[in-house]
C-alpha cells in the first residue's frame, strides 16, 4: 500500500455521511486502536491509518499531525462536543427518526 501524508486528501477520500463512520475513525487514530473499518497503529511517534475506501494509507508523521487530524474531524462534525457526546447525540436522533 501507498502512504500519504496529505490527511486532508485522504480525509475527503474516505469522509462518509454515516455518524458511526465518523465516530469510528475519531476513535481509532485518538486511541491507535482498529475500529469499524480504520485501523490505527502507532510506531515510534507516528501513526498510521488505512481504511478499505482507499488504496493509501495515511502516515501522520507527528503529535501535531495527528491532532490536527482529530481536530479537523471535531471542527467538521462535532459543533463543539467531545466525540462521546456528540456520538449520544447523532444515536438519539437516529432512533427518534427511525432510521
Amino acid at each position: 500500500m501507498a502512504l500519504t501524508l496529505d490527511y486532508p486528501a485522504w480525509f475527503a477520500a474516505v469522509d462518509s455521511d454515516d455518524h458511526e463512520d465518523i465516530y469510528a475513525l475519531y476513535k481509532a487514530v485518538e486511541h491507535a486502536i482498529d475500529t469499524g473499518y480504520y485501523r490505527c497503529t502507532e510506531n515510534e511517534g507516528a501513526w498510521t491509518v488505512s481504511s478499505p475506501a482507499t488504496e493509501e494509507q495515511l502516515l501522520l508523521s507527528s503529535q501535531e499531525v495527528r491532532q490536527a487530524l482529530l481536530t479537523l474531524i471535531e471542527t467538521r462534525y462535532f459543533a463543539g462536543m467531545d466525540s462521546d457526546n456528540w456520538i449520544a447525540l447523532m444515536r438519539a436522533m437516529t432512533d427518534e427518526s427511525g432510521c
